[in-house]
């Protein structure tokens, strides 16, 4: 563990301690959630803003593309984490240029609509959308395209996934997700495992938020929580997760599951926080980009 993960680690405690780990007492977890989102966002804004590739509106207002789509090997369709309900636009504006420049790739970024005021399947709906009017409306090869999420985009990029297939739609690629939500029941055993070494959060918190997205559903859903879904016949996938993460289990349960129905790579990863490749000051987080930029180049 380098010297950074260790410093990082500590600051993540601390601010875990006075602020995540507390919402779920709160009397608007929502805002809560959306007020910390914010601050953190506005941390990474200070250090990402030598941008490597433009930021290109489409005729959907609330898209763009990171780089130019018209001259890239790869389309990457990035879908955003964050809670289902909270906004980080300069830490993703900074993250889909870092796998623009590392893949070859423009990537476009939706932003969904969002729980509690927009529930499942709203934002859902929108990810499916921006697939279709990639391969439909900008003609692009679906076999260019890498679906890929992070946390709560994890979940929202393994169910678009899964909505392609029911739509009779051509698939991407492949696929990636990091860190992903991929059993909104939360019975995975990480969740009580690793309460104490995860500092984003809490099993209460996630239990909230999967509440706020999914109000009148089934939590069990195979379109909601992509573990219980019929996964036989998707792309090849790369899952990223940690050793100390509450969704740890999510991924490796997928990955026993899937591993005989699909190409599928699980890349574990110890003592590092939710979604570090994100983190670029990290060494951990260069290894794990060096690891995704290895499985979307063999794709």
């Amino acid at each position: 563990m380098s010297f950074r993960l260790k410093a990082f680690n500590l600051l993540l405690r601390f601010s875990s301690y006075f602020g995540l780990s507390k919402l779920h007492h709160s009397e608007s977890v929502v805002e809560g959630f959306r007020q910390h989102a914010r601050l953190s966002d506005a941390v990474i804004a200070r250090f990402s803003k030598n941008y490597c590739h433009p930021l290109i509106r489409t005729e959907h207002p609330r898209w763009w593309w990171v780089g130019d789509w018209r001259t890239t090997k790869h389309h990457m369709l990035y879908l955003l984490g964050s809670g289902f309900c909270a906004d980080l636009p300069a830490t993703f504006r900074y993250w889909a240029d870092r796998l623009a420049t590392l893949n070859d790739a423009a990537v476009l970024l939706v932003d969904y609509p969002l729980a509690p005021e927009s529930p499942y399947p709203a934002a859902l709906n929108v990810c499916l959308d921006a697939y279709r009017w990639m391969i439909e409306e900008q003609n692009i090869d679906p076999q260019h395209i890498i679906v890929g999420g992070d946390s709560a985009g994890g979940n929202l990029a393994m169910a678009t996934l899964l909505k392609i297939k029911h739509a009779n739609l051509p698939m991407p690629a492949c696929a990636f997700a990091l860190s992903p939500s991929l059993d909104l029941t939360l019975s995975s055993p990480s969740m009580t495992e690793n309460t104490k070494s995860d500092t984003f959060g809490n099993r209460n918190l996630m239990e909230r938020l999967a509440q706020l997205y999914v109000p009148d559903g089934n939590l069990s859903d195979g379109i909601v929580s992509p573990l219980f879904g019929d996964c036989r016949g998707l792309p090849p996938i790369q899952l990223q997760v940690s050793s100390d993460e509450l969704l740890r289990d999510d991924s490796v349960r997928f990955y026993e599951k899937f591993k005989g129905e699909m190409p599928i790579e699980l890349v574990l990863w110890d003592g590092v926080p939710h979604c570090h490749q994100i983190f670029g000051f990290l060494p951990e987080a260069i290894l794990a980009r060096s690891k995704l930029q290895s499985f979307i180049a063999r794709h």
